[in-house]
C-alpha cells in the first residue's frame, strides 16, 4: 500500500532520509546539497528565517524511492504502475480539512512565508520548482494538474510557463472567453499524487486525480480552496 501522505512516506523512510540539522541557507545551500544527495531523500529541519518550517527534497529521484513511495518491491515498480494506474479510483470530498487549519489572507509576500530556493548563482529569482499546479477549464469544467516550475516575482506575483496539456489548453480556453484561469497550487503532497500529476495524458484525461487515487489504493480527499491566500497544516509538535 502507499503512503497516505508525505509525512508518513519520510517516517517511514527510516534511516534511508537523510536529516540536516545544520541550518542551511535556501539560497543556493539547500540546493547544493540536494545536488551532491541525488539519489536519497533528505529533510532540512532548520531553514534560516523560517522558524518551524521544513524542507523536503529529492523525494522520488530514483527507482527505489518511487517503489517505497507506492509500497512496492523496486523489481516490481513498472508492473505495479501499470497495473494501478489503468483503474482509476475518483477522488472524494474532504471530511476534515488540515491544510487549512492555518490560513494567511491576502499576504503582503509570499516569500516571507516559503523558504523558496535560488539554485543557481546566475538565476535571476527564486523558483518553486515542485508545487503541484491544479487547473479547471472554464469551457468544460475538466480538472487537471501537473509539476510547473514558477519563479517569484516578489509579493504575490509568480510567473509560471503552461506548455503541455492539459494545462495548456485550459489557459487558452480562458483566454478565449476573456476569463482567468482558476488555479491553486499544492505542496507537500502524498507521493503517489505527484507520480499522478506529471503522468502524461491527453487534453481530455484521464484525470490525474483518478490516477492518483489508484496509485494510492485510496480515493484522493479535496476540499474546494478558500480563494486567494495561503494555507498551511500546523507543523507536528
Amino acid at each position: 500500500m502507499a503512503f497516505a501522505d508525505l509525512r508518513g512516506f519520510l517516517d517511514g523512510l527510516d534511516d534511508e532520509l537523510i536529516r540536516v540539522r545544520e541550518p542551511l541557507s535556501p539560497k543556493h545551500e539547500v540546493a547544493a546539497l540536494l545536488k551532491q544527495a541525488q539519489g536519497r531523500a533528505v529533510l532540512f529541519e532548520q531553514v534560516p528565517g523560517f522558524p518551524g518550517v521544513r524542507i523536503a527534497g529529492n523525494l522520488l529521484s530514483s527507482r527505489r524511492l518511487a517503489a517505497r513511495a507506492l509500497g512496492v518491491a523496486e523489481a516490481g515498480l513498472v508492473d505495479a504502475y501499470v497495473e494501478r494506474s489503468v483503474k482509476g479510483v475518483p477522488p472524494v470530498e474532504a471530511a476534515v480539512v488540515p491544510v487549512q487549519e492555518v490560513a494567511h489572507r491576502d499576504p503582503a509576500g509570499v516569500g516571507a512565508l516559503l523558504p523558496l530556493l535560488t539554485h543557481h548563482e546566475k538565476d535571476v529569482a527564486p523558483y518553486l520548482t515542485c508545487g503541484m499546479v491544479l487547473a479547471r477549464d472554464p469551457a468544460t469544467g475538466m480538472r487537471g494538474m501537473g509539476i510547473h516550475r514558477m519563479m517569484y516575482k516578489g509579493g504575490k506575483r509568480f510567473g509560471i510557463l503552461l506548455a503541455n496539456p492539459p494545462l495548456s489548453l485550459f489557459l487558452a480556453n480562458a483566454e478565449r472567453e476573456g476569463k482567468p484561469l482558476e488555479v491553486a497550487v499544492a505542496l507537500g503532497m502524498a507521493p503517489a499524487q505527484l507520480i499522478a500529476a506529471v503522468v502524461k495524458t491527453g487534453p481530455l484525461g484521464p484525470d490525474k486525480m483518478e490516477i492518483a487515487g489508484a496509485l494510492a489504493g485510496a480515493p484522493v480527499e479535496l476540499a474546494r480552496a478558500l480563494g486567494w491566500m495561503w494555507t498551511f497544516r500546523h507543523a507536528p509538535k
